[in-house]
C-alpha cells in the first residue's frame, strides 16, 4: 500500500466531514479511497455513456444494425 500526501481546502474538508458523518465506522482513509474509487467508476460510465450516445447517433452504425437485423430475420434467427 502506498501513502499518499495531499492538500485539502475548505470545501474538500467539508467534504470529509459531511463524508465521515454518513460513514461512521470508516477511517478517513477508508473514506478517501471509497471516494476516488467512486468518482473513477463514475467518469468510466459516463465516457461509456457517451460513446454509446455517439454510436446511437452515427448513421453509418445504424445503418450496419439494420442490415444485421434484416439478415437474422431473413434467417429466422428471432
Amino acid at each position: 500500500m502506498v501513502t499518499r500526501t495531499f492538500y485539502s481546502d475548505e470545501a474538500t474538508e467539508a467534504a470529509i466531514k459531511a463524508l465521515a458523518k454518513e460513514m461512521t465506522d470508516a477511517s478517513f482513509s477508508a473514506i478517501v479511497r471509497n471516494s476516488l474509487i467512486e468518482s473513477a467508476a463514475k467518469r468510466r460510465i459516463e465516457a461509456i455513456r457517451t460513446e454509446s450516445l455517439a454510436l446511437r447517433d452515427d448513421p453509418d452504425d445504424r445503418a450496419e444494425a439494420q442490415a444485421i437485423a434484416e439478415e437474422m430475420a431473413e434467417l429466422g434467427v428471432w
